[in-house]
């Protein structure tokens, strides 16, 4: 629950990042997409949640106050939060894709 996921399209047609966020069962929508069509192509796969020092998620305002005193930290593996480390790639077809990511330590 509460992890950030960001496709950036790699390739010279590459548009602006398609965010997404996970729910309590993991999964996600791609945020303005839910009756649209994604763009096709090939995409790497960005993927963060961040926490505070107790594990704790905070949300609105207190989101932001912590974003900005410095008090979040990604809990997941490093290699997921940069498009230039992340080993997560996949193609989006046209039609309806299930994408499951599986992150490992």
């Amino acid at each position: 629950d509460g992890a950030r996921l960001v496709f950036e399209m790699t390739g010279e047609n590459a548009g602006a990042p398609l965010p997404a966020q996970t729910n309590d069962r993991g999964e996600y929508t791609l945020f303005g997409y839910t009756n649209k069509s994604v763009p096709t192509g090939n995409y790497k796969i960005t993927v963060t949640k961040m926490t505070l020092k107790d594990g704790r998620i905070p949300d609105g305002e207190d989101l932001l106050k912590a974003e900005a005193k410095g008090l979040l930290k990604n809990s997941l593996p490093k290699a997921y939060e940069k498009s230039s480390t992340t080993p997560l790639t996949r193609e989006i077809k046209s039609g309806k894709n299930v994408i499951d990511l599986e992150l490992k330590k």
